[in-house]
């Protein structure tokens, strides 16, 4: 069942928020993107389903391939990886 909103919180979810992201190469991406981004990011990682290493490298490849700035490689990742995690759990 689909959790009701209010607009407060949708509002809260779009919130833009920036990180420094490290890449196991040693280097930092700036990325800034909203609240529900970061909130998928964090969800895969304590669910164990990928690490920030894993996360990092899966970004990189998709920019590489795609062409993609690495913000945009990124949020394509995790929206990803999270759209899987649901389909996943629904069985």
């Amino acid at each position: 069942m689909a959790k009701f909103m209010t607009e407060r919180e949708t509002e809260a979810l779009l919130v833009r928020q920036t990180r420094d992201l490290a890449l196991p190469c040693g280097r930092k991406e700036v990325v800034t993107h909203s609240a529900h981004v970061w909130q998928l990011f964090d969800l895969i990682q304590e669910s164990g389903f990928y690490t920030h290493d894993e996360l990092m490298q899966l970004s990189r490849d998709n920019m590489a391939g795609t062409g993609y700035s690495f913000t945009d490689a990124f949020v394509s990742v995790v929206t990803y990886i999270h759209r899987t995690m649901v389909e996943v759990a629904k069985g």
